[in-house]
């Protein structure tokens, strides 16, 4: 089992410091005792100075549960046709973003059980009839996580 949650918070004109979001979203995950880095940061220039067409970066984050199961968490930001501003000498963002916030249960994540097929087997089995109502619970507490991590996002950002 491995269950996906995946939720999507539009915000029609943000005005942000990226670096100042990114270090909060890497710092609410480390409080939440997760082993967060920014995967990809990414900007497109616009025709004019000051002007950007898209920025985007990527914020994954890992938790190790036990010996068989890690929550996995990916915040993705994506902000397009940005004005940029230097008020108070702090460099800001204003324009129309997307947060997108993944949460998902892995019970394989160093890959052991997929290589052999009576191992893959094996594990189907323990999953169903042993660890089921364990999993569930992880994937419910990996949910209400996410959860809180996208209420603290949107609380800084000041969106409802």
């Amino acid at each position: 089992m491995e269950g996906i949650v995946r939720t999507q918070v539009n915000i029609p004109n943000l005005t942000v410091s990226a670096k100042e979001l990114i270090n909060f979203i890497l710092e609410r995950l480390e409080e939440m005792d997760y082993e967060a880095l920014v995967k990809a940061y990414k900007f497109q220039k616009g025709k004019t100075p000051g002007e950007l067409v898209q920025v985007q970066f990527i914020v994954t984050a890992k938790k190790f549960i036990d010996d068989y199961t890690v929550f996995l968490v990916d915040v993705e930001f994506t902000a397009d046709n940005i004005k940029v501003s230097n008020p108070n000498g702090k460099k800001t963002l204003s324009g129309a973003s997307k947060l997108v916030f993944t949460s998902k249960v892995d019970t394989d994540y160093d890959k052991r059980w997929r290589s052999n097929p009576f191992l893959f087997f094996l594990r189907k089995i323990y999953e169903k009839y042993i660890y089921y109502s364990k999993l569930i619970d992880l994937e419910d507490k990996a949910e209400d996580e996410l959860f809180d991590l996208m209420e603290s996002v949107k609380s800084k950002l000041k969106v409802k």
